[in-house]
């Protein structure tokens, strides 16, 4: 599929959207009419026969807490905590999504959502993301798509711990690695961005490995970015230093749920 027309796209994670009309970020502040759910959607693609697990967890701003993990309204199997195994099994098929309420977090002080995921015990795990839509209790949507990254360089919506890292390192465990966040891990941070050779990278096509990864994004477009998890064993891929592996990222800001600001 060619790449579709920029035109009247978000250039920005900042672009917003309150009752169907874009408006400044700025002026959305006044919009502070909670009338909406607070969700996080996250489209994912998993196809490999090594495929490992992910979790989501929400940390608030100053803290090293991860509050979590986080239940998930999955499009096919419902509430879940945790999204494990191969899900797709060819690169061009239809991508699943979830939904994440985050109601509960919706509070004066921001915070940010973080991503873990645990491989399995070989190199085809090339889990894709896309299409990340937050929508704040006022109705401010607030975009963290990838593929804004690819619009307009200077636009970095995730970033990643850089150094590989298996998950026994990690902590072994998911309420163990959970607490080692900004300790054990969580201090060499990287911004996002295209490539192969860093645990979490953009592509868009398809991912360097076989057998695994998608070859497209969430709305069938080969030509926009997604983000994913390059599962090699090459120097500073997520595999370098053994299996199964850990990586995490997350936003490379906080926002207030209540109204979309950024920290």
């Amino acid at each position: 599929m060619p790449l579709r027309s920029l035109k009247n796209r978000a250039s920005s994670p900042l672009d917003t959207m309150v009752s169907g009309k874009e408006i400044d970020f700025h002026s959305a502040r006044s919009a502070r009419v909670n009338s909406a759910n607070a969700n996080f959607r996250i489209w994912y693609h998993m196809r490999g026969a090594n495929m490992g697990q992910w979790w989501t967890y929400w940390k608030e701003y100053g803290s090293n807490t991860l509050q979590g993990p986080l239940t998930m309204a999955d499009s096919v199997d419902g509430s879940v905590t945790t999204v494990s195994g191969q899900k797709q099994s060819n690169d061009h098929d239809s991508w699943r999504y979830v939904d994440i309420n985050l109601n509960t977090y919706a509070t004066a002080t921001a915070g940010k959502i973080v991503v873990i995921f645990k491989s399995g015990g070989d190199y085809t795990n090339d889990i894709c993301w896309s299409g990340h839509l937050l929508t704040c209790r006022n109705g401010v949507t607030v975009n963290f798509d990838p593929d804004l990254n690819r619009q307009n360089n200077t636009v970095k919506p995730w970033r990643a711990e850089i150094t590989p890292t298996t998950w026994t390192t990690a902590g072994g465990d998911e309420p163990t690695v959970r607490g080692n966040y900004g300790t054990t891990y969580g201090d060499q941070w990287h911004f996002v961005d295209y490539g192969s050779n860093n645990p979490v990278n953009y592509d868009y096509s398809s991912t360097p490995s076989n057998n695994t990864g998608a070859d497209r994004n969430h709305q069938g477009y080969t030509g926009e970015y997604f983000l994913f998890v390059e599962g090699s064993s090459a120097g500073g891929q997520a595999g370098d230093n053994g299996y199964p592996f850990f990586t995490v990222h997350e936003w490379t800001e906080s926002y207030n749920l209540l109204t979309g600001t950024q920290a």
